[in-house]
């Protein structure tokens, strides 16, 4: 099973985590008449079971863990399910309550006479998908974080043997633009794209240009970010201040409030 959850920003991450599960039971007729008769709907109707999928979700008759119980009993393998950008889960209420709904239906099919469930959540960004596991508040507390193998010279010799501009690009020259783009696919994207509504370009130029319109992504970008620290108030300019010179085990000591407080005050 997979779901995406930045397939539609708008939804909300808890929803699109439930119609992901409904939408894979509704494949299996045997799913429905086992959560039908839990549920005590015994009688059947033409064409199927007196049940309906709106019964399954949080907080309603049927639980995700009794749904994906009766899936694991049904298929009788393990069961994968696999969640894109989970970090945008915590964004919202439901969606920070379908992760420990995930969780407690890990724990009853993994430890019971089911046939087991593997949750893999995965994110475009490593610091926001650690927070999923990072404290003892989180649904999946302790769990292993894995850094997937970068993009490299494979991806590079992809993307300028399609890229369709006037002239072919030298892969060396796009990897060392990639390495300064610190391996964003999608920075190259961009500058193509550029080049391709640039209705003057002549072959000759189009190397250089690419270059250069790769560098003015990333100026854009640091602009971009610019803008948002000078936007911090004084109190928040502190706290990444403090954040930044600690490195990456600043979530595992407390800021002292006296010496923030002064920090504050200069």
């Amino acid at each position: 099973m997979y779901v995406d959850l930045w397939a539609d920003r708008s939804a909300d991450p808890g929803r699109v985590i439930v119609s992901a599960v409904r939408s894979e039971l509704a494949r299996h007729e045997g799913v429905l008449t086992r959560l039908a008769k839990r549920s005590g709907v015994d009688r059947l109707s033409v064409g199927g079971v007196a049940f309906s999928l709106d019964n399954v979700g949080l907080g309603l008759e049927v639980s995700l863990s009794d749904a994906l119980a009766a899936l694991s009993d049904e298929v009788r393998r393990p069961i994968v399910l696999i969640v894109d950008e989970a970090q945008h889960a915590i964004t919202t209420d439901r969606g920070y309550d379908a992760l420990f709904a995930l969780k407690a239906a890990r724990d009853e099919l993994n430890s019971s006479e089911h046939h087991g469930l593997r949750v893999v959540a995965t994110g475009s960004n490593r610091d926001k998908l650690a927070m999923l596991r990072n404290s003892r508040d989180q649904a999946f507390f302790g769990a292993p974080l894995v850094q997937f193998p970068g993009l490299g010279k494979d991806f590079v010799r992809w993307f300028c043997d399609g890229v369709s501009l006037a002239a072919p690009l030298d892969p060396s020259a796009v990897e060392t633009l990639f390495v300064r783009a610190s391996f964003r696919p999608e920075v190259l994207g961009a500058a193509a794209d550029v080049l391709r509504f640039d209705f003057s370009l002549q072959a000759q130029d189009v190397e250089a240009k690419f270059a250069q319109a790769v560098e003015e992504q990333l100026q854009a970008a640091d602009a971009q970010m610019l803008r948002v620290l000078h936007a911090l108030t004084p109190l928040q300019s502190s706290v990444l201040r403090v954040l930044a010179a600690r490195g990456k085990d600043s979530h595992r000591s407390k800021l002292r409030p006296s010496w923030l407080t002064r920090r504050c005050s200069m």
